[in-house]
């Protein structure tokens, strides 16, 4: 039987993975020119945290919920990427996943 993969989320340790995902803040504005794929904005946690658990099996790239303190949502990013062809590559790749067809790719800077 195959084991239910952990999400990573984003915090303090480059490694914590749980299976309730934490909440950080949105610091993308502070960090160095990088390309996020955002896939989901939710106005609760709960919802983003149902979003995540349902959908992280079907892309092998890591899901995580940050909160977005602008608007007050929870948002579900991939990791950022160093260059927009990386992010775009990839994309394209889960357009053609029904849960992330609106995927679009964010420039914090």
């Amino acid at each position: 039987k195959a084991e239910t993969p952990k999400v990573k989320t984003t915090s303090d340790s480059a490694n914590a993975i749980t299976e309730n995902p934490k909440v950080v803040k949105d610091t993308s504005a502070n960090s160095v020119q990088k390309f996020i794929i955002q896939v989901g904005a939710f106005s609760t946690l709960e919802r983003a945290q149902n979003f995540v658990k349902e959908n992280q099996p079907k892309i092998a790239y890591l899901l995580n919920i940050t909160l977005r303190e602008s608007d007050k949502s929870y948002v579900v990013r991939l990791h950022p990427f160093e260059t927009r062809e990386d992010a775009e590559k990839v994309r394209k790749s889960i357009w053609q996943i029904a849960p992330f067809k609106d995927a679009f790719i964010i420039n914090p800077n």
